[in-house]
Parts: C-alpha cells; sequence; structure tokens
C-alpha cells in the first residue's frame, strides 16, 4: 500500500477514534479484563494467525517459487514418511538441482527445522502450506507471551497485534516455503523465558529458554548463535551476583534443566548429521558446499576452486552467479552499496514498507534507553546487525530471531508515546488508538490488494505457476509420468524447475534434466511403464511435448564431467 493511500486511511482512523472515544475507552477496558490473565490471549492471537494465513492462502494458494523452498519441501516430504534422509537413486544425476545433496543420501541441505514444521502441516493438514499457518500461529503467540515479561498485559496485546497483522510477515513467511517464522518463535521463546527466569528460577522457564535455543540451532544457526553469545554473557553475570546460598538452587532448577535440554538437542543433531552426510559433526549444509560451492556466504573470502559439474546450468549458478555475487563484495565499495540496498530492503520490511505505526513511534527511542531494560534489547539487536554485515545476502528471514525484540522496541516507544498530551488533552493516547486502527485496516486491505494480483501476470513467479498447473493437470490422469526440461542457453537458473518428491520412484510425477540421448534412454528404460514428456522451459509460454515427437537436442559436455 501506497504511503498515499496510508496517510488517508490513518486520517479516516483518526476521525473514528475522535467521534467514538468514550465507547473505545469501554470496549478497551473490557478486553483488557478478558485477556488480563491464563491462556485465553495466548490462544486467541494464534487462532487469529492461523486463520488470517488460511484465509489469504484460500484466496490465492502460494506456489514454491524460490530455490530454497522446493528444497524445503523436499526435507518436508522426507520427514513425513517417517525418514531422515532418502537413499540416492540409481539415476541420480538425472534429478542434480539446487540446495539439495543425491550423496551419500539424498536430502535437503538446510537445518530440519523448517522441514519438521512442513512436515507437521502434511502430517494434520495435507499439504505443507499449513505447517507455515502454524508457524505463523506459533510466532503471533510466542510474541504476545515474550512481551507479557516485559511490559503490562495491554501493551503485550498491543504487540501482539504488530506481529499478528504484519502484512509483509504473513506474505513473505505464512504465505511462502523458506521459514522465519520458526525463528521468529525461537527468538521470542528464548527472551521471553530470559527475564522470567530472572524473577523467579523455574524449571520450565529454564526449559523454555533452552528449547527457544535449540529452535534458533535448526532453523537460524548462525544468526542464533549470534544472539546466544551476549545473552549466555548476560546470563552469566546474572549468575555471579547471586548470593552463595542460592548457587544451589541455581544449578538444580537453572543450569541442569538449561543442560539437560541443550546436551540432547546436540546428541540428536549429530545422529541427523551422521544419518544424512554420514559424519555426526558435518552438517549437510557444508557438505552442499563441498560438493556444488565455490562461492562462500560471507565477503571477503576466496573463491573456492570449481568442482566437476555434470550440468550446465548448475555450474552456471555456482560459477556464474554466486561467484560473481560473492566478487562484487570483495572491495569495501561495491561491499558497501550492496549492504546499503540490503540494510533499505529489511528496513521496508521490519517497518512494514514504512507504516507509520511502526516508523512513528521509534522517534522516541531514545527515551526508552535508560528504562525497561531496552539497552540489553539494543545490544542484542546491534550484535545481529553488525554480524550480519559480512554475509554476502541478507534476507529478511535471515533476522527474523531478532525481530521479536524489533516488535518490543515499537511496543515500549508506542508506550512513551501515551503519554503525550497537548495541551491538556491526552493526545498521545488518541494517537495510539488511531494507529493501531490504521496498522489493522492497512493491513487487511493489504492482505486483500496483493491476495488478488495475478501471479500468472508476475515475471518472477510465471514459469512456477506453470509448473503447478502442470503437475495438477498431470497428477488427475492415471498414468504416471516422466518429464524431461529442456533448457536453453539463455535460460535463468533462479527459475529451477526439476525438483521431486522424497520417493521419486513411486511419485506421480518425475522431473528430469535432459542430458545425452545415450543417458536420456537409459533413464526411460528404468521408468519404462511411464508416459514420457518433455517440457521446453524456456518457450513462451512454456509447452509440454510428447517426448517421442521432440527431437534431440545434442548437449555440450562439461569439461571434466564425470
Amino acid at each position: 500500500m501506497t504511503i498515499v493511500a496510508t496517510l488517508f486511511w490513518t486520517i479516516v482512523c483518526f476521525i473514528v477514534v475522535c467521534l467514538s472515544r468514550r465507547k473505545t475507552d469501554r470496549i478497551m477496558r473490557r478486553l483488557h479484563e478478558k485477556l488480563a490473565h491464563g491462556w485465553a490471549p495466548i490462544v486467541l492471537f494464534a487462532g487469529i494467525s492461523f486463520a488470517l494465513n488460511a484465509t489469504v492462502s484460500w484466496i490465492q494458494f502460494p506456489v514454491p517459487v524460490i530455490h530454497d523452498e522446493f528444497s524445503y519441501l523436499l526435507a518436508a516430504d522426507t520427514y513425513a514418511h517417517g525418514r531422515l534422509a532418502n537413499p540416492t537413486h540409481p539415476m541420480w544425476r538425472h534429478f542434480e538441482s539446487f540446495h539439495i545433496i543425491h550423496q551419500p543420501t539424498y536430502a535437503s541441505k538446510y537445518p530440519p527445522g523448517q522441514g519438521l514444521l512442513l512436515a507437521t502441516g502434511i502430517q494434520l493438514g495435507g499439504h505443507a502450506i499449513v505447517g507455515s499457518w502454524l508457524g505463523m500461529a506459533l510466532a503471533a503467540a510466542s510474541v504476545y507471551w515474550m512481551l507479557r515479561a516485559w511490559v503490562p498485559n495491554r501493551w503485550a496485546i498491543v504487540g501482539g497485534i504488530l506481529a499478528t497483522f504484519h502484512y509483509r510477515i504473513v506474505f513473505e513467511w505464512g504465505q511462502s516455503y523458506w521459514g522465519g517464522q520458526l525463528a521468529m518463535t525461537g527468538g521470542a521463546l528464548v527472551f521471553g523465558a530470559l527475564p522470567r527466569l530472572q524473577r523467579r528460577m523455574d524449571p520450565r522457564n529454564a526449559v523454555t529458554l533452552a528449547i527457544g535455543l535449540v529452535i534458533l540451532a535448526n532453523t537460524r544457526p548462525f544468526e542464533g548463535l549470534v544472539v546466544s553469545i551476549p545473552l549466555a554473557i548476560y546470563l552469566l553475570i546474572w549468575l555471579c551476583r547471586v548470593k552463595r546460598n542460592q548457587m544451589r538452587s541455581i544449578l538444580v532448577r537453572v543450569v541442569l534443566p538449561i543442560s539437560a535440554v541443550l546436551v540432547t538437542a546436540a546428541i540428536a543433531m549429530m545422529y541427523y548429521n551422521d544419518r544424512v552426510t554420514g559424519r555426526a559433526r558435518r552438517m549437510p549444509y557444508y557438505e552442499h558446499y563441498a560438493q556444488y560451492g565455490i562461492a562462500h556466504e560471507f565477503a571477503f573470502v576466496p573463491l573456492k576452486t570449481a568442482p566437476d559439474y555434470r550440468h550446465e546450468m548448475i555450474r552456471k549458478y555456482h560459477a556464474e552467479v554466486a561467484a560473481r555475487t560473492q566478487g562484487f563484495q570483495n572491495s569495501l565499495k561495491t561491499w558497501w552499496e550492496t549492504r546499503f540496498y540490503e540494510i533499505k530492503l529489511n528496513a521496508t520490511f521490519l517497518l512494514n514498507n514504512f507504516s507509520f505505526v511502526l516508523t512513528i513511534p521509534l522517534i522516541c527511542t531514545p527515551w526508552i534507553l535508560c528504562k525497561h531494560r531496552s539497552w540489553f534489547v539494543l545490544v542484542i539487536l546491534g550484535c545481529l546487525f553488525v554480524a550480519s554485515l559480512p554475509v554476502i545476502y541478507l534476507w529478511p528471514h535471515y533476522l527474523a530471531p531478532g525481530v521479536p525484540l524489533f516488535l518490543l522496541l515499537v511496543t515500549q516507544s508506542l508506550r512513551v508515546v501515551r503519554t503525550c498530551r497537548w495541551p491538556a488533552r491526552p493526545a498521545g493516547r488518541i494517537l495510539v488508538r488511531t494507529l493501531l486502527l490504521s496498522y489493522i485496516v492497512t493491513s487487511v486491505l493489504g492482505f486483500a490488494a496483493l491476495s488478488l494480483t495475478d501471479a500468472s501476470k508476475n515475471e518472477l513467479s510465471a514459469w512456477a505457476t506453470v509448473r503447478s498447473e502442470v503437475t495438477a493437470k498431470l497428477e488427475q490422469s492415471p498414468e504416471q509420468h516422466l518429464i524431461f526440461v529442456r533448457y536453453s542457453p539463455e535460460h535463468r537458473v533462479h527459475q529451477e524447475w526439476i525438483y521431486n518428491a522424497a520417493d521419486i520412484d513411486a511419485a506421480k510425477i518425475v522431473w528430469a534434466r535432459e542430458m545425452s540421448a545415450q543417458q536420456n534412454r537409459q533413464l526411460i528404460d528404468y521408468f519404462f511403464n511411464r508416459t514420457v514428456w518433455i517440457m521446453h522451459a524456456d518457450a513462451d509460454p512454456p509447452r509440454l511435448l510428447p517426448f517421442a515427437q521432440t527431437p534431440h537436442v545434442a548437449i555440450e559436455p562439461i569439461s571434466g564431467v564425470r
């Protein structure tokens, strides 16, 4: 929504709030009484978030577009079938793709957290997107739960509203498969348990903090480590100040529960690594980098020697696109240009396209630094920001562990705004209510507008819509299908068609890379009972034709290909 439209609706909301101030006072008092204690508000925010995300998906069903989404869907399909990894397929060279490995097992390269969330959606609702809705519900509820430990309950409700109706979060995390919401939940659990643990050394709070750390380790390991280091220092300082006669209680009620959860999680993660890569201390992410990578995740790191690639598009992605992205950032000037663009991108995301309710209150941040432990929040966010600067890609969901703390800062700032009077009237109260009502109204209108856009007309996602439509049509037929995908030399590497189910042999549709005539014949003989097609991915529009009616195009071998 444009700034002009947002300003118009804010003015409308201001008029509504002014005309109904007394009625609003009564509504706010009753709402506070109903949601003062217990699990009711947590369940309410979770329910609203789930229903909102499900409704948006019902209007326009999310189609995977990004490489990462397909990789996470492979992980979800694997876990939903009760496996941690899949055996390598005998014809695996036809199925190579981005962000997955085929040796020593067939699996996603990413940590298992997001895949488990999507697998839960498959088991409970029959589709992975249900997992994204559940993740958003958990995130909204956990943010409210966290805020209850930092601010009075009525302000925790305000923060819960900010988390639930943040339409950039809803659309980019709740309507996709590549994560963000689970890392946001992990951050909220960690920073919600911390102040509770300081007030009362309850083992439940210690376990909750440890669970939050485990979630971060299995969704955003690097960013989770970054926020964990200042947290650990803060906890150590707090423990050192505790009286000696309380040390035994601390060891039993705090240190032991946290250690038990973290040690158990570490063993489970090492077992997972062993099942996927064959080595307990080697994460799938680094196995994938060893097999395919050239560019490192951090700027100023020398490029690795290119491995032998079997397919031109995979070589093009790693040796040209990814390597060029990192190489571009190896000078301070170009590195800063890239960082500035990405900082602007993340600011737009966090501030909900510079929504007034999130932007205006931040002006009051200096007034809250000396109270409410806001300095600690800024330290954590500062560490996360600084540590993210060397990373060559900086997408908003990378910073998801810090989003709950950002919403806490906004909530604290709104508390300061509410105390303003002009000249003797409660101008701050009216302004806060106006901003919140405008936030909800503009977000709902934004949901409606973006949901009704035609995804097939979007250049970035049109191909994915075609792929989804082809998949849906062929799944309705009684036969099983094998589809060879033919790319032109000018094909965009980010438009990747070749992704398959966890159990390739049992899948209704198998997507395969077109290789030499002999290799294609071997694959056809392997899948002898399937209808064979060829997808001309770069035709306008993409065309699916019977394989027998399409002449073979010689595939130039890549130097060094095995």
